[in-house]
C-alpha cells in the first residue's frame, strides 16, 4: 500500500510539471524538442528525489555489540575444536588485534582472528598444539566494535580447558612506576611456575626470558589487574610495560617489575571485586603491588659512539651507565692536558682537552680503553680507535659547497679579466697608457696602507707586552687581553629565586683558574619609607635606593656531576637583593679564554607570597631506623623538591607557589639517600615508592599563600598494609604507659 501511494504521488507531481512546461512553451513559443528534453530531465530528477530512504538524524547508537551465541560454548572442558565462532547481533569490525587480543597462556603460534559479517572467528593453525590439562583465556580487550559507531564489546573474555576442569582461582594486583608512583596502564603481568631458570649465557635467573608463561593479565586505566584461570600452586610473577607489543621483556626498553617472593592464590588474603556502574568497569582491591623500573643494560655494556661537539671536548656515549675509562690517548696532546669528567649517573662521559695558548688540532686521533661486558656477562677491557675532525665557525659549508664556491670565485675572476681585456682592446693608445699609470698608483697606495697597518699592529703588540712586563714583577699569571679570547659567564638562575635554591656559575669549558679577589657578592639594603616620603615622586624615591651595600661571605665549589658548573654558596636571606660582580680576568678556562666584567643580580623571594608544606614523619618504635626520601610533586607528577630523613622529624617544603601538590615516599633501605633500581637476573627488587593519600582516593591537596599545610605521616603504613596508623588517643595512652617510644 505504501509503495502504491508513493507511485501515485510521483505520477501527480510529474503530470503537474508537464502542464506547467506546456503553458510556458505556448506563452514563449519555445521549440518543442527542447521543451521535451527539459520535461524528461525534470521528471527523472523529481522521481529520484521521491525515492524512499532511511530518515537522517536521530540519536547515535551507543549500545555495544551483544553476543548471541558462541561455539563451542564458553567454559568448555576437554576442548578439541580448531576454531571458535562468536555470533553477535550486528555487523562488526576488529581494531588493533595484535595489541588488544590477549591469549593466556600465550600460544607458541598465534591463532588467526577474522570477521565474517556479524561473527568473529578464531581459528587455530594446523601446527598449533594446545597444552594438555591447561585452562586458556582469550581476552579481546577493545578489539571488537560495531561497524557504525565503534561501540566496544567490553569485558568480553572466553575460557576453555583441554582438561576435565576449568582453573578458576583469581588474583588481583597493581602496577606503578617506581620513579613517579604513577599507574601503569595496559601493563602485562606474567605468571611462571616456581622455579629459577638459569643458563650459561646469563649467569643468573632468566625466568622472564626463558620460562614458560602459565598465565597473563593486563592492567586497566587505574593500574589494577585481575589474573584469572590460576591453579592452586605457588607462582613467580613478573610485570612489564610492553612498549613494542611483542609480549616479551626487552631489557633497556621496557619497564619491568619483579618480586623475590612466590604467590599462591589459594593462600593469599581475600580481596574485593565489583563493577562500577558509573564507568562500567571492573574494580578490585590489589593483593600485591609491583614497582616497575627501567633496567640498566649492564650485560650489553660497550662504547657506542665518540662525538666531538666542541673543539676541545669529546663525548663518549655508552650503552649503559656505570662507565669506567681505563685510559685514553690523543695524538699531539699531553696526558696532563686530558681531563676525564667521571659521571657515574649517566651513560656518557666527557673528555676535555686543556689547550691554553696551544692550538688544538682540527683533526684528533687516538684510542680509548674502557671496561665492557661480553655476551656471557664477563668483564673485559676493550678499546676503540677514533679520528675526529672539527668544523670551526665560518667552515660550516660542506666539502661540495666549498668546491662550488671556489669554482664560482675562479669563474668570476676569469670573467672580470676577460671583460677588462675586451675594454682595453677598444681603447686608444693614450687611454691605455693612462689606465696603466692609474693602476700603478693604486698598487703603491695599497702597499703603503698594508705596511702602515702591519706596523701599527706590531707597535700595539709591543706596547701590550711592555705594559705586561712592567707589572709582571708584582702580579702573577698576567693575562694579555690583546692576545686571548673572552667569554661571558652565565648563571643557573636569573631574577627571583628561593633562598633555598642553589645558584651555579656556568662556563662553556671547565675553569682552569679563579681569582676570588676579583669576585664580590653584596647584599643591597633599602631605606624604609617614612611619612615624609609619601609625597615624593617615584624618581625621587628611586634615587634613595639602595642606601647600604653589605659585602657577603661566599664560597665557590665545582660540581661533581658537571665540570662546567660551580656552586656559589651564600647565606641567602629572604626578601633581599644581591649583586654578584666578576671583574675581568677573574676566571680562565682550560682553553685559555678569560671572562669579561659582569654583574649578576638576584632577588630572593618573600615567604609571605608562597605556601609552605610541613611533613611530620612519625615512626613506630620497632622500625625506628628507617630512612626515607620524601618528595613533593605537582599535579603533573613533576618533582618540585626532595628531602631526606633518617628516623623521625619534620620536613619543611618552603617557597611553593600556591597550587595543588602530592607527597611521595621512597623506602631508602640501604640509606644511600637515593632510590636504587632492581636487577632482574639477580632477582633484586627496586626500592619501593608510595604516594600519600591525604584524603580517600585523592592524592592532591591544595595550598594557599602565607599558610602552612602540615601532615602527620607514618611511612611504614604506606609500605606495609598489615600496619594500621595509630590513632592519636592510642598513641597518647601508650606514651603514658611507656609502651610507645615513637
Amino acid at each position: 500500500m505504501l509503495n502504491y501511494m508513493l507511485f501515485y504521488q510521483k505520477y501527480l507531481l510529474s503530470l503537474q510539471l508537464n502542464c506547467y512546461f506546456f503553458i510556458i512553451m505556448r506563452l514563449y513559443k519555445l521549440n518543442i524538442t527542447k521543451c521535451a528534453v527539459v520535461i524528461m530531465f525534470a521528471i527523472a530528477f523529481f522521481s529520484r528525489c521521491a525515492q524512499p530512504a532511511a530518515p537522517t538524524g536521530g540519536p547515535n547508537d551507543t549500545i555495544a555489540p551483544m553476543l548471541l551465541d558462541v561455539s563451542p560454548a564458553n567454559y568448555t572442558t576437554n576442548f578439541k575444536a580448531r576454531e571458535i565462532v562468536f555470533k553477535f547481533n550486528e555487523y562488526l569490525q576488529l581494531k588493533d588485534v595484535q595489541k588488544e587480543v590477549l591469549f593466556s597462556p600465550p600460544f607458541p603460534v598465534r591463532p588467526f582472528i577474522s570477521v565474517k559479517g556479524k561473527s568473529v572467528v578464531v581459528k587455530f593453525p594446523p601446527e598449533l598444539e594446545l597444552y594438555p590439562n591447561t585452562t586458556y583465556k582469550i581476552d579481546f580487550g577493545s578489539a571488537i566494535t560495531d561497524n557504525n559507531e565503534g561501540n566496544v564489546a567490553k569485558r568480553f573474555e572466553y575460557f576453555f580447558s583441554t582438561g576435565n576442569s576449568i582453573d578458576s582461582l583469581v588474583m588481583s594486583g597493581k602496577l606503578v612506576d617506581a620513579t613517579t608512583g604513577a599507574n601503569i596502564i595496559n601493563g602485562l603481568v606474567f605468571y611462571f611456575a616456581d622455579e629459577v631458570i638459569s643458563s650459561d649465557t646469563t649467569k643468573g635467573d632468566s625466568t622472564i626470558f626463558k620460562g614458560k608463561k602459565l598465565s597473563l593479565a593486563r592492567t586497566d586505566s587505574t593500574g589494577n589487574f585481575l589474573a584469572t584461570n590460576l591453579k592452586p600452586i605457588p607462582y613467580r610473577i613478573f610485570a612489564i610495560q610492553d612498549e613494542n607489543g611483542n609480549f616479551e621483556y626487552d631489557m633497556g626498553t621496557d619497564l619491568v617489575g619483579l618480586s623475590n617472593k612466590t604467590f599462591n592464590p589459594l593462600t593469599m588474603k581475600e580481596f574485593e571485586v565489583w563493577i562500577d556502574p558509573v564507568i562500567d568497569r571492573i574494580e578490585v582491591t590489589p593483593q600485591i603491588k609491583f614497582d616497575l623500573f627501567k633496567e640498566n643494560r649492564q650485560l650489553k655494556q660497550n662504547l657506542k659512539e665518540i662525538k666531538r661537539e666542541k673543539e676541545s671536548v669529546l663525548s663518549l656515549i655508552f650503552a649503559s651507565d656505570s662507565v669506567v675509562i681505563e685510559d685514553i690517548t690523543i695524538d699531539s696532546v699531553a696526558k696532563k692536558n686530558i681531563i676525564i669528567e667521571n659521571n657515574t649517573f649517566n651513560d656518557s662521559i666527557k673528555v676535555w682537552i686543556r689547550s691554553g695558548e696551544d692550538k688544538v688540532l682540527d683533526s684528533l686521533k687516538g684510542v680509548v680503553k674502557y671496561h665492557s661486558v661480553d655476551s656471557v656477562g664477563a668483564l673485559k677491557i676493550d678499546s676503540m680507535i677514533f679520528a675526529l675532525g672539527f668544523m670551526k665557525s665560518g667552515d660550516e659549508k660542506s666539502g661540495a659547497g666549498k668546491v662550488a664556491e671556489q669554482l664560482s670565485e675562479v669563474t668570476n675572476q676569469l670573467f672580470s679579466k676577460f671583460s677588462r681585456w675586451i675594454r682595453i682592446l677598444f681603447l686608444s693608445k693614450s687611454k691605455k697608457g693612462e689606465l696603466r699609470r692609474a693602476e700603478a698608483r693604486r698598487f703603491t697606495a695599497d702597499s703603503l696602507k698594508s705596511i702602515a697597518a702591519d706596523s701599527a699592529l706590531i707597535l700595539a703588540r709591543q706596547d701590550s707586552i711592555l705594559k705586561a712586563d712592567s707589572i709582571a714583577l708584582t702580579m702573577k699569571d698576567v693575562i694579555l687581553r690583546d692576545s686571548v679570547k673572552v667569554f661571558t659567564p652565565t648563571f643557573s638562575i636569573s631574577g627571583d629565586m628561593s633562598p633555598e635554591n642553589k645558584l651555579y656559575l656556568i662556563s662553556t669549558y671547565p675553569l682552569e683558574k679563579m681569582d676570588t679577589s676579583k669576585i664580590e657578592v653584596v647584599r643591597l639594603s633599602f631605606k624604609e619609607m617614612g611619612e615624609d616620603d609619601f609625597d615624593l615622586e617615584a624618581s625621587e624615591v628611586a634615587e634613595q635606593k639602595p642606601t647600604i651595600k653589605t659585602t657577603q661571605k661566599y664560597s665557590i665549589e665545582r660540581s661533581k656531576e658537571d665540570y662546567t658548573k660551580w656552586l656559589i654558596d651564600v647565606d641567602w636571606q629572604p626578601k633581599s637583593e644581591y649583586q654578584l660582580t666578576f671583574d675581568e680576568d677573574a676566571l680562565m678556562d682550560i682553553v685559555g679564554f678569560v671572562n669579561d666584567s659582569t654583574t649578576h643580580t638576584i632577588k630572593t623571594n618573600d615567604p609571605a607570597k608562597f605556601a609552605k608544606v610541613i611533613v611530620d614523619v612519625k615512626l613506630i618504635d620497632s622500625l625506628k631506623n628507617k630512612n626515607y626520601i620524601v618528595s613533593i610533586l605537582d599535579s603533573t607528577r613533576n618533582i618540585i623538591d626532595t628531602k631526606y630523613i633518617k628516623g623521625e622529624g619534620k620536613l619543611e617544603f618552603n617557597y611553593l607557589p600556591a597550587k595543588k601538590y602530592m607527597l611521595m615516599f621512597v623506602n631508602d633501605v640501604n640509606g644511600n639517600q637515593k632510590q636504587d633500581m632492581g636487577v632482574v637476573l639477580k632477582n633484586i627488587e627496586p626500592e619501593r615508592v608510595e604516594l600519600f593519600y591525604p584524603r580517600k582516593n585523592n592524592l592532591l591537596f591544595p595550598t594557599k599563600e602565607n599558610m602552612d599545610s602540615e601532615f602527620e605521616i607514618y611511612p611504614e603504613t604506606l609500605f606495609d598494609d598489615t600496619l594500621i596508623i595509630p590513632k592519636k588517643e592510642v598513641v597518647e595512652k601508650k606514651k603514658r604507659e611507656g609502651e610507645y617510644k615513637g
